[in-house]
């Protein structure tokens, strides 16, 4: 988005990326086209997901692949309302959008090819990631690449306590963008 923007001749003032990865080698984002292409593989990821999310009140283990993901989709819905307690319980339709919200991210993220960016960097993430302290985004950032290690990981940053480093940092570098260049 930040590099349509830039196309477009609009200003970035700040490019702040939250626990967001960047896949530069072919190969990866190959095996991710396919992953998107293959609904059993991407229901199980989207299911491991939604676990992470919402506590331990799913079973991805107990999934039947011989359901359709329509009917996968029903039984994890039921095994969030009715299950553990969990901290929210969705809809059946709510479910529905997130699951068409992961196919359409797993795409976009398959078919991205990032470019160099002129503006500085800003990463959030969190510490258990084993990848890297760059999530990849160090060759893209010719200005600078500014990282914040949170605790917790991809799925913690955005609560509550880490939300609130994230919000303080943020709040922090817009801070520096509003002040008045020095002559």
């Amino acid at each position: 988005m930040a590099q349509q923007w830039i196309e477009a001749g609009k200003e970035i003032a700040l490019l702040a990326l939250i626990e967001s990865y960047v896949f530069l080698d072919g190969q990866v984002r190959a095996d991710l086209m396919r992953e998107a292409e293959d609904k059993e593989r991407l229901l199980a990821h989207f299911l491991e997901d939604l676990k992470k999310v919402m506590g331990n009140g799913l079973n991805p283990e107990g999934s039947s692949q011989h359901l359709l993901p329509q009917e996968q989709l029903e039984r994890i819905w039921k095994e969030l309302t009715i299950g553990t307690p969990s901290p929210v319980s969705p809809d059946l339709q709510y479910i529905h959008q997130w699951w068409r919200v992961f196919q359409a991210n797993v795409k976009a993220i398959a078919h991205y090819i990032p470019k160099p960016c002129s503006q500085p960097l800003v990463l959030f993430h969190g510490d258990t990631d084993p990848t890297g302290c760059d999530l990849g985004w160090s060759p893209l950032a010719v200005a600078g690449l500014h990282k914040h290690l949170l605790g917790g990981d991809h799925y913690s940053i955005l609560q509550s306590p880490l939300v609130g480093d994230v919000a303080a940092l943020l709040n922090t570098y817009m801070a520096i963008i509003a002040q008045p260049p020095k002559l």
